[in-house]
């Protein structure tokens, strides 16, 4: 019975989506409830772009910019991919970031608040990886 319910706890717990839960250094709160997946340029390189944005009040996004783009080249003797800056992914990344939504955030007072200058990451892949690595083209086709 006690495993039961702290299996049932974990579920609970993990159904309600806590790793999208964003706290600012002043305590504000909120969480992401949409995101856009970007279109993919009309390029053959893969990489990321990091969007730099403020949350508003009421949950929308605004004053979106690139913080980075960067493709991924080749890996170093190590297996880590070699990034180099470009600017293939910026349009997309900006225009999907507009379409991102949060809940609206609170503080510790339960307060409406807002959050200034948070990041989000967006990936862009040809070949299927795991997790944020990259599989070149000639790692793909051997």
């Amino acid at each position: 019975m006690k495993y039961s319910f702290l299996f049932f706890l974990i579920v609970i717990y993990s159904s309600l989506g806590f790793s999208n839960l964003i706290v600012d250094e002043k305590g504000c709160t909120t969480k992401m409830i949409q995101i856009m997946k970007p279109a993919y340029p009309r390029v053959n390189y893969q990489g990321y772009a990091i969007i730099q944005f403020d949350i508003n009040k009421d949950g929308s996004v605004s004053n979106n910019k690139v913080s980075e783009s960067m493709c991924a080249l080749s890996r170093d003797m190590d297996g880590n991919i070699l990034f180099k800056k470009c600017p293939h992914f910026k349009p997309q990344a900006v225009g999907a970031s507009k379409y991102l939504k949060f809940k609206p955030p609170l503080n510790d007072n339960k307060s409406s608040c807002s959050i200034k200058n948070h990041f989000h990451k967006y990936t862009f892949k040809i070949y299927p990886a795991s997790n944020d690595d990259f599989v070149l083209r000639r790692e793909y086709e051997t």
